[in-house]
C-alpha cells in the first residue's frame, strides 16, 4: 500500500529483494537505503580482511576502501611509510626528513616531498634516478639552532646564521652578588652594586672599596678554618667560596 500524505511511523518490516534480509531500524514511511544486517569479515579483493561487515558491504565490495596500514616503498624518494591499503602511493606525500646537506653543514630538516617540490620548481626538467626517484637538489630553510658559544657564556639560540654573527645575547645576565641579582638582557651593561663589599677575613682582612669594582686585596691563599658538617676542618683555601 502506498501511503500518500501520511507518514507512517511503524517500524518497517519489509525484506531486500536480493539479500532477503529485513530492513533494520528505518520506518515503514522511509525508505529502507544500504542493507544493514551484520554478515561478520569479508575479504576485500586486496586479500585483506573487513572486520564487522555489514551486508551493503559485500554487494559494493569493490566500493569498500581497506584501512590496513602497509609498509610501502615511496616511488619518489628512497623512503618507506606505512600507508593505508586503498591509498595510492603515487598520491602520498612523503613526511620523512629530508636529510639532504645543506650548504651550512646541518641536515635538511624539511619533509622530503617540501623538498621534491623545490627541486622541481628551480628545474623545468628535474632529473630522476634510474628508478624514477626525485633528486632533491633544492632544500627548505634551515632548521638548525646555531648553538654557539657567546662570549657571555651563553649559547646562541638563533636559526643557523652561517656567514653571520650572532645576534646580541637575549639571556637574562647572570651577574649578582649578595646584595642584588642583574635583571636586564645579557647583552645590556649591568649596574654597579655601590653596597660595601663584604668579603674578609681574619687573615687579611676586609676590602674597602664597593661591591662591584676589583678588591683591592688579594684572595687568601691560606687554608680555611671553616669546619665542615662532619666535624672535619675545611680543606680548601681562606678565599675561595
Amino acid at each position: 500500500m502506498q501511503h500518500i500524505g501520511v507518514f507512517c511511523r511503524k517500524a518497517c518490516t519489509r525484506l531486500y529483494p536480493d539479500c532477503h534480509h529485513p530492513c533494520r531500524n528505518k520506518m515503514c514511511g522511509e525508505d529502507c537505503g544500504d542493507c544493514l544486517w551484520p554478515i561478520g569479515d569479508i575479504t576485500l579483493p586486496c586479500g585483506h580482511k573487513y572486520k564487522n561487515a555489514k551486508c551493503h558491504h559485500n554487494k559494493n565490495i569493490d566500493k569498500v576502501l581497506c584501512h590496513k596500514q602497509m609498509l610501502r616503498k615511496l616511488p619518489n624518494c628512497e623512503h618507506k611509510d606505512l600507508i593505508e591499503c586503498h591509498v595510492s602511493i603515487y598520491d602520498f606525500q612523503c613526511t620523512e626528513k629530508c636529510g639532504g646537506r645543506l650548504s651550512c653543514g646541518h641536515s635538511c630538516m624539511s619533509t622530503c616531498f617540501e623538498c621534491q617540490n623545490l627541486s622541481k620548481e628551480a628545474k623545468q626538467n628535474p632529473p630522476f634516478y634510474s628508478m624514477g626517484q626525485i633528486v632533491r637538489s633544492n632544500y627548505g630553510k634551515c632548521a638548525q639552532k646555531c648553538e654557539r658559544n657567546l662570549f657571555c657564556g651563553h649559547i646562541c639560540k638563533e636559526e643557523c646564521h652561517v656567514g653571520r654573527p650572532c645576534k646580541p645575547c637575549k639571556n637574562t645576565c647572570n651577574v649578582s652578588c649578595m646584595h642584588s641579582k642583574c635583571r636586564l638582557d645579557c647583552a645590556e651593561p649591568c649596574s654597579i652594586c655601590a653596597e660595601a663589599c663584604r668579603w674578609k677575613c681574619k687573615h687579611k682582612g676586609a676590602c674597602n672599596l664597593p661591591c662591584g669594582v676589583p678588591c683591592n686585596r688579594l684572595p687568601c691563599n691560606l687554608r680555611c678554618e671553616k669546619r665542615l658538617y662532619c666535624g672535619h676542618q675545611c680543606f680548601g683555601l681562606c678565599g675561595k667560596p
